[in-house]
């Protein structure tokens, strides 16, 4: 990729595995200068220190904090700004919750969903709007999920806030534009990285052969998928007229008019690598966020 990126700063947040860590390495690679916040000091300060010495000592900066809280928030991107330089990207790549099955949930794990998977979100995104809508310019992107975009079996908890999540960036996107900064959501399906569920769910012994009930049941949830991606297909090839995109050339590209725009995009409900999801959060940065996955657009 080619994303121009030489020289900016990008804040991003979860940095210390996982897609947050593909996401920093991605834009390193573009030439981006990074500044990674994490939780956990001491994965953020291996993360921080392979990244140093693969990609150069002041391409990379790293701060801890639990970004669930504003005074970690508010404390974290000043540093950032002080001492690496203003942001011109943010990745919101935050929220770490109990996911528990079903509809009793007590109201203490249900309050720690929403804080953590929604309101830290909208906590580093206000901290980035207020400094780069100033400047005017820049690009603030959420790291959602699939399990926002339809039903499909995922915790209550976590399927409730990345939807959330996804409205939220479409609104700020119609208040930041105007500004001059870009807001995107990815929606990332599943995905694998050393020490994630997925991964260990790669490595499970196969099943034995299923008896006939089992059978009939993993038939119907084929057929259920094959029917959810049909919709899928027809209403991103059929988007409301007020949102259809202009066409150049056969590729996506927004009015040069319009800067505010949220993007969903989404994967297949199928396991994929964080280079996947790394470029697609990069591209957005950027602003050249083409992908051949299903891409929806909604202009401010």
């Amino acid at each position: 990729m080619n994303l121009d990126l030489g020289g900016r700063v990008v804040f991003v947040a979860g940095a210390s595995r996982g897609i947050g860590l593909g996401i920093a390495e991605t834009l390193l690679a573009e030439g981006a200068r990074v500044a990674m916040s994490a939780r956990g000091a001491e994965k953020l300060v291996e993360a921080h220190d392979a990244l140093a010495q693969q990609f150069g000592a002041d391409s990379v900066w790293s701060a801890a904090g639990d970004l669930t809280q504003t005074a970690d928030i508010e404390r974290v991107v000043a540093a950032c700004e002080s001492e690496f330089g203003p942001m011109f990207g943010a990745v919101a790549n935050v929220g770490l919750s109990p996911s528990p099955p079903g509809f009793d949930i007590i109201d203490d794990v249900w309050d720690a969903g929403l804080e953590q998977d929604l309101n830290s979100a909208f906590r580093l995104g206000r901290a980035a709007l207020k400094r780069m809508s100033q400047r005017r310019d820049g690009a603030l992107v959420f790291i959602s999920s699939i399990a926002g975009v339809d039903t499909m079996g995922s915790p209550l908890i976590y399927g409730a806030t990345k939807a959330a999540v996804t409205h939220m960036a479409k609104a700020l996107a119609r208040m930041a534009g105007e500004t001059g900064v870009r807001v995107n959501t990815i929606a990332p399906g599943n995905i694998i990285f050393p020490g994630g569920s997925w991964e260990a769910q790669q490595h499970r012994p196969a099943r034995r052969s299923m008896g006939a009930l089992a059978k009939a049941r993993s038939a119907a949830g084929s057929l259920r998928d094959a029917e959810r991606d049909r919709r899928r297909r027809r209403l991103s090839a059929e988007p409301p007229r007020e949102l259809r995109q202009r066409r150049d050339g056969g590729r996506r590209r927004r009015s040069d008019a319009v800067r505010g725009c949220a993007v969903l995009a989404v994967q297949r409900r199928s396991p994929r690598r964080v280079r996947t999801a790394a470029a697609m959060a990069a591209g957005a940065v950027a602003g050249k966020g083409e992908t051949q996955l299903t891409l929806i657009s909604h202009s401010r």
